[in-house]
């Protein structure tokens, strides 16, 4: 007997097939150093753009629950989390680089904190920057995310008006500081 699957059964193999290629790999900074040097990296290797990368906090296991990690060329990741954790610390220093972050930067996750550092030249690029507890962060004119969210006592100031393109959500004592005219296409919500 031969049973035939509709389109509706094959976009549901195909997205199930398709999740599991795009599932990231997590990997974390087990001490300080250069992104791309890859003996600092849980993996072995330097992350890239499919990764989601871990900077201060024990995710995943072997990862130091402090680390400061530098970019010395242009890096991308999946998502970026920065003082991943109570008690954790984690630093990403830009210099004149740009990071490209196709999904989320994290800073303070579950209380930890978390920090931006950059040069003159140096910017980052995301969908989504969540900052967390009393975690802050001031844009540099040409950092851009798609949304904002501040939670916890977080506080962000922006630097131009491209640096946040969509929604801005402050929540639970957060502060949100317009250091210029911000053009959002989504909501605000306080």
């Amino acid at each position: 007997m031969v049973k035939r699957v509709g389109w509706g059964g094959l976009v549901l193999m195909f997205a199930t097939v398709w999740s599991g290629l795009a599932h990231a790999q997590s990997v974390g900074a087990k001490s300080s150093g250069d992104w791309g040097t890859g003996s600092i990296w849980t993996s072995g290797s330097a992350p890239g753009s499919s990764n989601n990368v871990y900077i201060g906090g024990n995710t995943p296991t072997g990862a130091a629950s402090t680390a400061t990690v530098t970019l010395t060329t242009n890096e991308a990741a999946a998502n970026v989390y920065l003082g991943y954790g109570n008690g954790d610390s984690g630093t990403l220093e830009l210099g004149s680089n740009t990071l490209t972050v196709s999904g989320t930067i994290d800073l303070g996750f579950g209380g930890g904190t978390g920090s931006i550092v950059e040069s003159s030249g140096g910017r980052f690029t995301a969908s989504v920057l969540n900052i967390s507890g009393l975690n802050a962060y001031s844009f540099g004119a040409n950092d851009a995310v798609g949304s904002l969210g501040l939670f916890n006592g977080a506080s962000a100031t922006t630097a131009a008006a491209g640096n946040v393109a969509g929604n801005v959500t402050v929540t639970g004592g957060s502060t949100f500081n317009m250091g210029a005219a911000l053009n959002i296409s989504g909501a605000l919500q306080v």
